[in-house]
C-alpha cells in the first residue's frame, strides 16, 4: 500500500502522477462529450420535432395501447401522424412544381407569335411601350435565359425536397421509438431525477396537466 501511495505521489515536473492521470481523464471525458455533441447536433431538430409529435400523439396513442401491443400501437400512431403531415406537404410540393412548370412554359413562349402580337397591337399605348423596350432589349432571348435559369434551379429545389423527405422519415422513425419505449424512457428520466419517487410522480403529473390543460 505504501508503495502504491508513493507511486501515486511521485512527482513528474510540477505535477504528481495522480494529478496527470486525473487531468487526462477529464480531457478525454470532455473530448468524448464534444464528439457526442457534434454527432448529435444534426439530429437535434429531428429529435425535437419527434418529441413534440409524441406529446401531441400521446392521447390517442394511449387509447390504442390499451387494445394493441406497444409496437403495433406505436406503428399505427406514427401512420396517423405521417398521413396528417405528409398529405398536406405532398399537395404543397405538387402545387409548387405545377406552378414552376407553368411558369417555365409561359416564359418559354415565343414573343413573336401572332396571338401575342395581336393582343399587344390591340392596345396602342401598351404596344408603343412594348416596341420601345423591344428596340433596346431582346426580350425573347432574355425571357428564354430566365427560363433556363429557372430550370437549373429546379435541381436545387428537388435536392432540398429530398433532404426534407429524409428528415421527415427520420422524425417519424424517432417518433415510433419514443412512443413504443416511452415507459423505459420515463423510467430512465425518473432515475436521473434528484427527487423521491413521490416527488417525481407529482412533478410528472403537473407537467402532464400543464401540457394537456
Amino acid at each position: 500500500m505504501e508503495q502504491g501511495q508513493a507511486q501515486g505521489s511521485e512527482t513528474i515536473g510540477l505535477f504528481t502522477r495522480a494529478q496527470i492521470r486525473d487531468a487526462a481523464s477529464v480531457l478525454i471525458t470532455v473530448a468524448a462529450l464534444y464528439l457526442c455533441w457534434v454527432l448529435a447536433r444534426p439530429f437535434l431538430a429531428i429529435i425535437t420535432w419527434a418529441l413534440a409529435l409524441a406529446v401531441v400523439a400521446h392521447p390517442w396513442h394511449a387509447r390504442l395501447e390499451r387494445r394493441l401491443r406497444p409496437g403495433a400501437a406505436a406503428g399505427l400512431s406514427v401512420l396517423i401522424v405521417g398521413l396528417a403531415v405528409i398529405a398536406p406537404a405532398a399537395l404543397v410540393v405538387q402545387r409548387l412544381f405545377e406552378d414552376l412548370g407553368d411558369t417555365a412554359r409561359a416564359i418559354g413562349t415565343d414573343l413573336n407569335s401572332l396571338g401575342f402580337r395581336g393582343l399587344i397591337e390591340s392596345y396602342p399605348p401598351i404596344a408603343s411601350v412594348f416596341h420601345w423596350v423591344e428596340s433596346r432589349i431582346d426580350l425573347n432571348a432574355e425571357l428564354k435565359r430566365m427560363a433556363g435559369t429557372l430550370a437549373s434551379r429546379a435541381s436545387t429545389v428537388v435536392g432540398g425536397s429530398i433532404w426534407v423527405v429524409m428528415q421527415l422519415v427520420l422524425t417519424l422513425l424517432a417518433l415510433f421509438y419514443f412512443l413504443r419505449d416511452r415507459r423505459l424512457l420515463l423510467e430512465f428520466i425518473r432515475r436521473l431525477m434528484p427527487f423521491t419517487d413521490e416527488e417525481t410522480t407529482e412533478l410528472f403529473r403537473r407537467v402532464s396537466q400543464t401540457i394537456y390543460a
